[in-house]
């Protein structure tokens, strides 16, 4: 919901949502993050991370439930963990997923 470039490519399933407080909220938060990278550029082990949990459980919406194929919260927080346990600093300064980077 928070890629301007698959919110523009009408073949992904996610451009139809209609969500624009939720999605200009996000590309706020991802201007934030390259700011931080950008100020950040010289300092070698610092690294910033924009990441989607996706689809996961919660109290945003009536449709936020295991029933709609959300995920459970302890599943969606696994790929976090990684983050911060260091397993996917190859992939630091992005936009993240459960199985790799989104495009801005």
């Amino acid at each position: 919901m928070g890629s301007v470039s698959l919110k523009l490519d009408h073949s992904n399933w996610v451009s139809s949502v209609a969500a624009l407080p939720y999605r200009a909220s996000k590309a706020a938060l991802h201007m934030v993050t390259a700011e931080l990278i950008y100020e950040f550029k010289d300092e070698a082990n610092v690294k910033f991370f924009t990441v989607c949990p996706g689809f996961t459980v919660s109290n945003l919406g009536p449709n936020n439930t295991v029933e709609n194929g959300a995920k459970a919260v302890d599943e969606a927080v696994r790929p976090l963990v990684g983050i911060v346990e260091g397993e996917r600093d190859g992939e630091g300064n992005g936009f993240l997923h459960a199985g790799g980077q989104y495009p801005w």
